[in-house]
Order: C-alpha cells, then structure tokens, then sequence
C-alpha cells in the first residue's frame, strides 16, 4: 500500500519521521564465530565492508582494506609487510606475512584487548567442529579437541592460525603456512599442518620458547611450511 515516487537514494530521516520496520543483526560475537567456524568468505567481506564504514571509509574493496589496516595498527600490529585487497583473502594478491598473524592471537588474547576475545574462543576446534571437524584425523591424536585454528586455503596456499594447549598447560599461539604446492599436494600439505598442531600439543613448553621461520607471504616460492609459535597472553 505505499507508493514510491522518485528513485530511491541513502538519506537520513527526518527527527518525526515514522519507523516503517526495524531489522537487528545477531551480536557481533556471534556474528565473528560464524565466519571463524564455518570460514565463510563472504560474511568477512561484509564484516569487512562495516569495520570500513565505522572507521570512515567507503564500505568498498578499497575502503575495507584501509579500514583493516588501521584497526590493526590501532590495537599495535604492524602490517607494514602486508597488503591487502579484500577482506575474505580469496584475492591472489593479497600478502599477509605469518608475523601478522601471531600478532593478532596475541593481541586478541590480551587483557588490554578483551573485546577482541572472541576471536579466540570462535576458533574451530581440531576434529570436532567448523572447519576442522574432519581434521587431525590422519595425525597424531594429541592434537585432537586441544588445537583451534583457523583454516586458509587457496589453490597452492594452506595455513593454520590459532591456540594450542600443550601437554603441561601451556597455552600457544601458533601459525603454519605452507604456499608454492602443486594443488595434487594439498592433502598432503594439509596432514603436514595438522602435524604441526599436534607436535605443538605434545610439547612441554612451559619454559618460554619461540620457534619461527622466515615469514611467507601468501604466494610464492617455497612449499615449506613457515611455521611461528609463542606463548599466548593469559586470558582473563
């Protein structure tokens, strides 16, 4: 029964205007899990599309990337290496180095960053849901209900970023990118990664201990896995 005249455009209402309907998303929280759970590209670029929006870019490719760039920054991780063109990571050229991901974990872990830690607690878990339900099948089996990770996949591109429990209650963040693979290797690629989460869980790493490698970007050369892993922040 409403007739529209005229092309719509954005416009803001006037103070006595009268609500036609009212739609409220899901809490952000919620929101992060499901896309961290299930790797849901394109929830990311939308997410990616309001984080622009509320830091006063156009909600755009361009936008986006500006926008992560300075949130990152904001909460003191450095991306002076990395370039970004999408906020899913399904473009080719995006580059993200292995550092700035452990920075991330390790920011969202912090008491000075609380509400950042659902980021942590969205994390698919090893064998049992999202992403990683039938992962850490093939490996060893300490890695199983004990590691969350974050899946990255493209074809030749697969990575791990997330937290692990060690064997004596140490609580890591790790990250393990393996890139430059003939796509008949992914499977391979991607037991070596869950490898590496369950080596991690068998650790007895309550002495600190950082093992990394020469950060990767997101693809060129070698098939070897990079791999960085320190201590997290305790939660609270």
């Amino acid at each position: 029964g409403i007739t529209v005249v005229g092309k719509p455009k954005p416009g803001t209402a006037p103070a006595q205007a009268n609500r036609l309907g009212a739609v409220q998303s899901a809490p952000l929280s919620q929101i992060v899990e499901h896309i961290l759970e299930v790797s849901d590209n394109e929830g990311a670029e939308v997410l990616a599309r309001q984080v622009a929006v509320v830091e006063g870019f156009r909600p755009s490719f361009t936008g986006a990337t500006r926008a992560i760039h300075s949130v990152l920054q904001t909460i003191g991780v450095d991306t002076s290496e990395d370039t970004f063109y999408d906020g899913s990571g399904l473009s080719r050229q995006d580059r993200l180095t292995p550092a700035t991901l452990l920075a991330v974990l390790q920011a969202a872990a912090t008491p000075a960053h609380a509400e950042l830690r659902s980021v942590l607690t969205s994390l698919p878990v090893a064998g049992f849901t999202g992403s990683l339900s039938y992962r850490f099948q093939d490996a060893p089996r300490a890695g199983l209900g004990v590691v969350r990770a974050k899946t990255g996949t493209l074809t030749g591109v697969s990575g791990l970023a997330g937290v692990v429990t060690t064997r004596d209650g140490v609580v890591l963040d790790f990250v393990a990118v393996a890139n430059g693979f003939k796509p008949k290797y992914t499977g391979i690629v991607r037991d070596r990664l869950d490898q590496i989460g369950s080596a991690l869980a068998r650790c007895t790493c309550a002495a600190p201990a950082v093992a990394a490698s020469p950060s990767s970007s997101a693809s060129p050369s070698s098939s070897a896995p990079a791999v960085a892993a320190s201590p997290s922040a305790p939660a609270s």
